[in-house]
């Protein structure tokens, strides 16, 4: 039973490196622009399916990809903000809701009629490798998953924390009027801010790809718990996203373990009610 339990926690360790790094964009957008992204899934599966593409059409492996994945959605995420986002800049907050749901949908159409409902999948040696330590095994993929989604996270609360852009993102989100008297440039730090949320999303689906079915629902999978992990940390933070999503990912495959038959999937639900009631605002407050 030990060693099922430390399994559990491994693999729950693991997840939480792709889970923070779906969820670090959204908490991101949120937080400089007040945004609420039901799209954010379904711009992951986007950078999935074109990651799946590299791969079938040019042989360029899942992870190199990503040299061409993640500026590629940067510049959708500008693209998304030009003409989506800065258009309802003061809108009511249902309008921006409509609009990325509506963008959600026109995404998954467009994927379902040039790829159809077919699964579809990579599978590349990292797919079958494991590392085994004792009796605990660490799937490779899931392992290069987690260094490379942590690491992200890591990097970007550094960058914001430490870093010029960090403190004018920080004083753009504060108040964005004084910001602007100040002669910060609100526009740019909005347009970059919505650059790097969207192109995380790039790097996490160059190491998705060779773990899971690809389809035109794929990004539903991520996007509740993104959402749980944001609530979480508490909506705006960084490293609330990142501490979200560990206890998001050991929640969900502890419970899994623990609890008898599909009443597992209510551990990470319970957990979540459990600590907004003791922390109703998340566990961190702020862009960082």
């Amino acid at each position: 039973m030990y060693i099922v339990i430390a399994q559990a926690v491994i693999d729950g360790l693991l997840n939480a490196g792709i889970f923070g790094l779906a969820a670090v964009g959204l908490t991101l957008l949120f937080g400089v622009m007040r945004v609420v992204n039901f799209a954010h899934g379904d711009l992951l599966m986007v950078g999935m399916y074109a990651t799946y593409v590299l791969y079938s059409a040019g042989h360029i492996h899942p992870y190199l990809s990503a040299v061409i994945v993640v500026p590629a959605l940067a510049l959708l995420g500008v693209a998304m903000y030009r003409f989506l986002l800065r258009p309802l800049s003061g809108a009511p907050e249902h309008a921006q809701l409509l609009v990325t749901l509506g963008l959600s949908m026109v995404l998954q159409n467009v994927v379902l009629s040039l790829f159809g409902a077919d699964f579809r999948s990579i599978n590349v040696p990292v797919s079958n490798e494991a590392f085994e330590l004792g009796a605990i095994v660490l799937p490779a993929a899931r392992l290069y998953g987690f260094v490379v989604g942590m690491g992200a996270c890591i990097a970007l609360y550094l960058f914001l924390r430490y870093t010029d852009f960090g403190v004018i993102t920080r004083a753009a989100v504060q108040d964005r009027t004084a910001a602007a008297l100040a002669g910060i440039d609100v526009e740019r730090v909005l347009v970059i801010s919505t650059a790097i949320a969207v192109g995380l999303l790039g790097l996490a689906a160059a190491w998705l790809v060779p773990m899971v079915y690809l389809s035109s629902e794929v990004g539903h999978t991520y996007l509740l718990p993104s959402f749980i992990i944001v609530i979480l940390g508490g909506m705006g933070s960084v490293r609330g996203a990142i501490l979200g999503s560990i206890v998001y990912g050991l929640s969900q495959s502890l419970g899994a373990v623990l609890v008898p038959g599909s009443l597992g999937i209510l551990v990470p639900l319970i957990t979540f009610v459990a600590l907004l009631l003791v922390r109703p605002s998340g566990l961190f407050r702020g862009t960082v």
